[in-house]
């Protein structure tokens, strides 16, 4: 008993000046480095997720990856990709989603990364709303829309997230007020860059606006119908004149002064070489009868025949003159919050569940099941003219030293390879309590906390993120996920429940933890499960109805053979969640098991896959992950040894968990479909492995 007080003594000792070295340092950190890495000038390449690893491991490959800073080389990259018939994936600055999404099928694929595609377009003041490119973060659309007096009224808690990637998984804050929380729910326009056939010069772009029926695709597309665009200047597209002339006639000296009449509104376009001494020429612009049409001539280098390529590409979509329209967000003038964090016992969090998102606007729930605790978030808009300048930088979203982090984490690996629940249990208290007694990184003045209510602008208060700012300090702190350290290595479960079946599922969990008691002390250490509230959307793929989004971490092995102590309960969970209540998973997290079979949940599905077909018709954006996802090949179940080890398939027999170990495939405890991978005695074990 004194070892295990003395080891818990020094490892809470650790855990404890963690959180207070997070309290103050706030300058330097190891920002994250880019997620593609390449042999040689960007070819050659591998993708990677925040966490270093996909949900079954695999390195996924590219042959090349291109970083397009205007939206004249988007265009020219994807006709290119489309005429060779690459398969195409677009890729994010950070590279935050877990599942495959990002990976191209096979090793010949192309990455379009975003990173440069950041550029805020337009805010306009008058209609409160902001045009933004692909890339622009999370942080970079709060701050400049607060700039400008206003706010972006919902959106997930960390900010290093993309426009892009946070609208194609259907990423979102917590209300069940107004048109919901998830961000793709205030999009008011957006432009996707698609494959085109010859007539259209190998790539189609179309904008869409709402009252679209395709934009409830294109709001959580999963990045299967295209890229997301940047801005373009348009005019209404009807009897338009543009010079496409012949291939033949085309010479250095052409002035495009005469033009070529086209009477369809979906303008055709010719693909056709020229010296590239025709630079001049490009975005050439005409005018006639009143009536301007833009031209993009776009040049991409031919690697096989080294040539210049120019393709007059049409612009198919009809929009008001001279809008913007990149991704065009509905905002609220700027406003304030004020945010209280209320502790209770869990008893009656099923009742509570169902209606607090109701009573409080940026309502949210951390619940800690093993410690039958729950803290309720209180929070609410107040006038203007209420004092108070509050910070939110969530204390876990802070950069940390790379020495603590590698302590942790071998002492995690310690209990786990001991059994050790105690400890864990212990560790989980004192996370627990130093987060409440910290306000979770808020403070009343940006610097300390003095007490609740904390209020503030909501441009300060909505999201947080600051390891990824400061110098470079050579990994001597870094985000605590970051694989360049050994650091936090995670499984992460994220799925949405309806409201009308939130207390059932919280009760079979509590009935869970009354079996077992310290199963959940390691969802713990990595702050409980965290409920947010989400509405039903519009969206093809978005929620089916008003729900609770359950988001969970655990712990996860470097070695995909070896079980996590308690991992049947984990497991019954995600199983009861998903086939019991129907769980619609978060399409961001998650390991493969809760996708599979999903697209059957989804009432639209069948319009999503119909958009696909017309903006995609070769498929160059799908991948293997994402025909799996949506039904149209199998495998996204993947049984083999270990399987449910990682979440790769629900065990069927022994062998798919780990019998020499200990672990056998069983049935669940509350939920009794479940089939889970549970540790038996020891005997048992030396009998299967003799």
């Amino acid at each position: 008993m004194s070892l295990l007080y003395l080891r818990n003594g020094v490892v809470g000792q650790l855990l404890r000046s963690k959180c207070i070295f997070l309290l103050f340092w706030k300058v330097c950190c190891s920002p994250p480095e880019d997620p593609i890495k390449c042999t040689s000038s960007n070819t050659n390449c591998t993708i990677t997720n925040s966490i270093g690893a996909f949900p079954d491991r695999t390195v996924c490959r590219a042959l090349n990856v291109v970083y397009p800073t205007t939206e004249e080389e988007l265009f020219s990259i994807v006709a290119s990709a489309t005429m060779k018939g690459s398969k195409i994936k677009v890729a994010t600055r950070y590279s935050h989603s877990i599942p495959k999404l990002v990976c191209p099928s096979g090793e010949d694929g192309l990455l379009i990364s975003t990173k440069y595609l950041n550029g805020v377009l337009k805010i306009d003041d008058e209609a409160m709303t902001m045009t933004v490119e692909a890339g622009v973060t999370l942080k970079e659309l709060i701050h400049e829309a607060a700039n400008a007096g206003l706010a972006m009224p919902y959106a997930p808690y960390w900010w290093g997230l993309t426009i892009g990637g946070l609208l194609s998984t259907g990423a979102h804050g917590s209300t069940l007020w107004g048109k919901g929380s998830s961000v793709h729910d205030y999009v008011t326009a957006l432009k996707i860059v698609s494959p085109g056939g010859p007539e259209d010069g190998y790539v189609k772009v179309r904008v869409l606006n709402d009252g679209d029926e395709e934009l409830d695709a294109a709001r959580v597309s999963l990045g299967i119908l295209g890229v997301i665009s940047q801005k373009c200047l348009l005019e209404q597209i009807e009897n338009a004149l543009m010079p496409c002339p012949s291939l033949l006639s085309l010479d250095p000296s052409s002035d495009f002064s005469k033009p070529f009449r086209y009477t369809s509104s979906s303008i055709s376009a010719e693909s056709y070489r020229v010296g590239a001494k025709q630079a001049n020429l490009q975005n050439k612009c005409i005018q006639n009868d009143k009536r301007i049409t833009r031209v993009s001539i776009l040049t991409f280098l031919d690697s096989e025949k080294s040539a210049i390529e120019w393709v007059c590409v049409s612009i198919v979509g009809s929009v008001q003159a001279k809008s913007e329209c990149g991704v065009t967000l509905r905002l609220q003038p700027l406003f304030k919050r004020s945010i209280t964090y209320l502790t209770k016992n869990d008893s009656d969090l099923g009742d509570e569940a169902a209606s607090f998102g109701k009573k409080h606007e940026f309502a949210d729930i951390t619940w800690y099941p093993s410690q039958h605790k729950a803290v309720y978030r209180v929070d609410d808009r107040v006038p203007i003219n209420t004092s108070g300048n509050g910070l939110y930088d969530f204390t876990p979203f802070r950069s940390t030293p790379s020495l603590t982090l590698a302590v942790i984490r071998t002492t995690e690996e310690n209990q786990e390879s001991e059994s050790d629940d105690d400890g864990k249990c212990i560790g989980a208290k004192l996370v627990t309590s130093t987060l409440l007694n910290t306000a979770f990184g808020l403070t009343n003045n940006g610097v300390i906390f003095t007490g609740y209510p904390v209020i503030g602008y909501q441009h300060r208060l909505q999201a947080s993120g600051s390891c990824l700012e400061g110098p470079e300090d050579k990994r001597i702190t870094a985000c605590a996920w970051d694989p360049r350290v050994k650091g936090e290595f995670f499984h992460q479960t994220t799925f949405s429940i309806g409201l009308s079946s939130v207390k059932s599922f919280i009760q079979d969990v509590q009935r869970l933890v009354e079996l077992q008691p310290k199963a959940l002390c390691g969802l713990e250490l990595y702050n409980g499960i965290l409920m947010r509230y989400v509405t039903i959307s519009s969206a093809y793929l978005g929620k089916e109805e008003d729900a609770v989004d359950f988001d969970f971490t655990y712990y996860r092995s470097k070695d995909p053979m070896t079980p996590r102590l308690y991992e049947d309960v984990v497991e019954e969970i995600e199983q009861m969640a998903v086939i019991k209540y129907g769980a619609l998973p978060h399409w961001g997290k998650n390991r493969n098991i809760v996708f599979d079979g999903v697209i059957n949940k989804y009432k639209n599905a069948g319009k999503f896959l119909a958009v696909k077909k017309l903006y995609d018709p070769m498929g160059l954006f799908s991948s293997e992950w994402t025909d799996q996802l949506f039904g149209l090949q199998s495998g996204i179940a993947m049984f083999k040894e270990g399987c449910a080890l990682e979440g790769l398939c629900i065990c069927q027999e022994d062998v798919h968990c780990a019998p020499v170990k200990g672990y056998f495939c069983t049935h669940g405890k509350v939920f009794e479909d479940a089939r889970v991978c549970s540790r038996q005695e020891s005997l048992n074990s030396k009998i299967y492995a003799e």
